[in-house]
């Protein structure tokens, strides 16, 4: 670890070492989940999504010594932000731009996957939908910094000596999986306060038609997938907890629903996904249920991307 490396890491003890407020967390928390949860449910325009990508953007570099880095800022820091993952023609080439921000002791880190590798419409499909999630977390966190500078403005004393809040909000991108027939990306958002709670959001996309699949995608129209779909993981969820009694779940808190997340394995496996306490109390982290061929059969699409056994990209 170099000086700068130790420095950062101290400064981030001390950071983590201050509680925020536990009305402003709450607010924090309610708001991240009503954001997300409109972006899933496509509530928000792409048009105002895009302008909002880039008016924060915009506005973030130009107000209170905002940081907004971009891939190719600098050399130094290009070299920073790309990646390449050892996977599919496209992961090798994949990279990114980061959004960086900093404001009253709450920061943000947001890498926003560039998929120029990938040929139209796919490409324009796959960034529009990256884009819109990306957005969303921003706004998470031009929020979270308008709460603290509200709640600092009414009451100078609410942050204590350090008159900042501690707050932090990071987003990475990995790939998934790649076929010839298939592209899968992951953003997994960690928003950290008094605790840390993760936000999984996957991207699954059909090579063959360009298209970013939803979850019903996937079924014969009209069938009773969720409802398939549900008892296979309360199965698994009575299954799992009956082999180590440290385990714990919410069965009556699965509900598969339209903007259900979801990827697909390189052997074309289906996983659903679930967010932090969103099926399980928290100290069980993010849940993920690997669905067997046989509890949907009956209701597959006969020209979806799953259980065909494709071949994983080099």
């Amino acid at each position: 670890m170099n000086k700068e490396e130790r420095l950062i890491a101290q400064l981030k003890a001390q950071y983590n070492a201050q509680p925020l407020p536990p009305m402003l967390e709450e607010r924090i928390c309610d708001s991240m989940k009503k954001e997300l949860h409109e972006e899933q449910q496509g509530n928000r325009t792409r048009g105002g999504i895009l302008r909002g990508l880039y008016r924060g953007l915009g506005t973030a570099a130009a107000a209170l010594g905002v940081i907004a880095i971009l891939a190719n800022a600098s050399p130094t820091t290009a070299q920073a932000m790309q990646q390449v993952p050892v996977l599919g023609s496209i992961a090798q080439l994949l990279t990114f731009r980061t959004y960086e921000d900093s404001q009253y002791g709450i920061d943000a880190m947001i890498q926003i996957p560039q998929l120029d590798a990938l040929e139209s419409p796919a490409r324009e499909n796959l960034q529009a939908a990256v884009d819109a999630y990306a957005q969303s977390l921003i706004h998470i966190h031009e929020e979270s910094v308008e709460q603290a500078q509200q709640a600092l403005a009414e009451d100078p004393e609410i942050f204590g000596e350090s008159m900042t809040a501690h707050q932090d909000l990071q987003c990475e991108a990995n790939v998934v999986a790649e076929t010839d027939d298939m592209f899968c990306l992951d953003m997994n958002a960690t928003l950290v306060m008094a605790g840390a709670t993760q936000y999984q959001k996957h991207f699954v996309l059909d090579k063959r038609s360009g298209q970013v699949l939803s979850l019903s995608d996937l079924f014969t129209e009209g069938s009773d997938y969720a409802a398939l779909l549900e008892a296979e993981v309360k199965r698994q969820m009575e299954a799992n907890a009956a082999l180590d009694p440290n385990l714990s779940y919410f069965p009556d808190m699965v509900e598969i629903g339209p903007s259900q997340d979801f990827y697909i394995t390189a052997q074309g496996q289906l996983v659903l996904c679930f967010s932090e306490y969103d099926v399980a109390p928290g100290y069980m982290g993010a849940q993920s249920f690997h669905i067997p061929a046989e509890a949907i059969a009956s209701v597959l699409h006969t020209d979806c991307l799953l259980y065909t056994s494709p071949s994983p990209r080099d």
